[in-house]
């Protein structure tokens, strides 16, 4: 915790299931994006994405399936 100019701001470093699931749907986003560039696809192609991995990835695509697909431009996004 910190305090500075009459302001205080605590920060809960406790990562819940759901915060875990949008970083790893964040990772995810980033890391297709850079396969994107490396393969040499225009900004505006699109693609269709499929992702296998464990569960933990699984259920972070699960729940963020539109906002990822929207992200790398997927004409959608899905589990295997």
């Amino acid at each position: 915790m910190q305090a500075g100019g009459g302001y205080f701001a605590a920060i809960d470093p406790k990562i819940t299931p759901e915060l875990r699931r949008e970083g790893l749907a964040r990772e995810l986003i980033s890391r297709v994006q850079r396969m994107r560039k490396e393969s040499g696809l225009a900004v505006s192609d699109r693609i269709s994405l499929v992702v296998d991995g464990g569960s933990d990835v699984l259920e972070a695509v699960k729940a963020h399936q539109e906002w990822i697909a929207d992200e790398v431009l997927a004409t959608r996004a899905r589990r295997r």
